[in-house]
């Protein structure tokens, strides 16, 4: 049996346990296995902790999630109805797209990635990092003269550059036995972390790019597969730092790059 494409509503049911034990466990292999869910259902909770303080402050009693987005339009859902929202439920409404909005960029803090009912911090942190990166994915692959900040011709610049930035210096693999030209590199931020991203092309012009994340735990033996329409994202931990390596869902070669990853940046395994 496979599970729903969980909506709004259902996600936040899911979250506040008001959904029968068969559809929990679905809904928590989807969310599990999906980083861009994930990372939305840790903003829901992150969200609703502040919430909860707020009307913890303020004396009024917060109302369940499902409550708050029940008065949203919506698709139709196999999820339990939600109460009617009153009007503390209102008011938690406007509460909670401010709160949202507060946290969507900052899920994964000081105080660790908000826990989710199918894994753990490190895992949910690798999924929701994953998620950040297909979204830039989804952004650069359109590009072509500016798919890079800085070209291939610079290599040795890009190494020094990016290799400062992460504190973790690193050599700029060789993918041409993977049929992959380099093109250049580029430094995102993700959760005010630095991320340095590798853009490799294949023969037809699509997008693979390897990207290398600190981390402030020790992220080794974890790992995560996960699918984006036609993007295949493949991360694991490596001490301190994730890598992740993103591209085509047809490509042959993705397994055997991410598999190679670290002796590859850093010359061991």
């Amino acid at each position: 049996m496979t599970a729903p494409a969980p909506d709004d509503l259902m996600l936040s049911a899911f979250l506040d346990g008001e959904l029968d034990p068969t559809t929990m466990e679905l809904v928590a292999r989807r969310v599990a296995a999906e980083p861009a869910l994930a990372a939305r259902a840790a903003m829901f909770q992150a969200a609703d902790r502040l919430l909860r303080q707020a009307f913890a402050v303020s004396g009024q009693s917060a109302a369940p999630l499902a409550g708050i987005v029940a008065t949203a339009p919506r698709r139709p859902t196999s999820a339990k109805r939600a109460p009617t929202a009153g009007p503390a439920q209102t008011t938690r409404r406007g509460w909670l797209a401010l709160a949202a909005a507060s946290v969507a960029g900052i899920a994964v803090g000081a105080s660790g990635w908000v826990a989710l009912p199918a894994g753990n911090d490190r895992a949910a942190s690798l999924a929701h990092t994953m998620a950040e990166i297909a979204e830039y994915h989804s952004i650069y692959t359109v590009e072509r003269e500016h798919l890079a900040e800085v070209p291939a011709a610079r290599k040795d610049h890009i190494e020094t550059w990016l290799g400062g930035r992460l504190e973790r210096p690193f050599k700029i693999p060789d993918l041409s036995h993977f049929e992959l030209t380099f093109q250049g590199g580029r430094l995102l931020g993700i959760d005010r972390k630095p991320v340095a991203q590798l853009m490799y092309t294949e023969q037809n012009g699509s997008v693979i790019a390897l990207c290398i994340v600190p981390a402030t735990e020790d992220m080794t033996a974890i790992a995560h597969r996960a699918t984006d329409g036609g993007v295949l994202l493949l991360g694991r931990g490596h001490g301190h730092q994730v890598l992740i390596v993103v591209g085509p869902s047809n490509n042959p070669f993705l397994d055997r790059i991410a598999d190679a990853l670290p002796a590859l940046l850093f010359g061991h395994s």
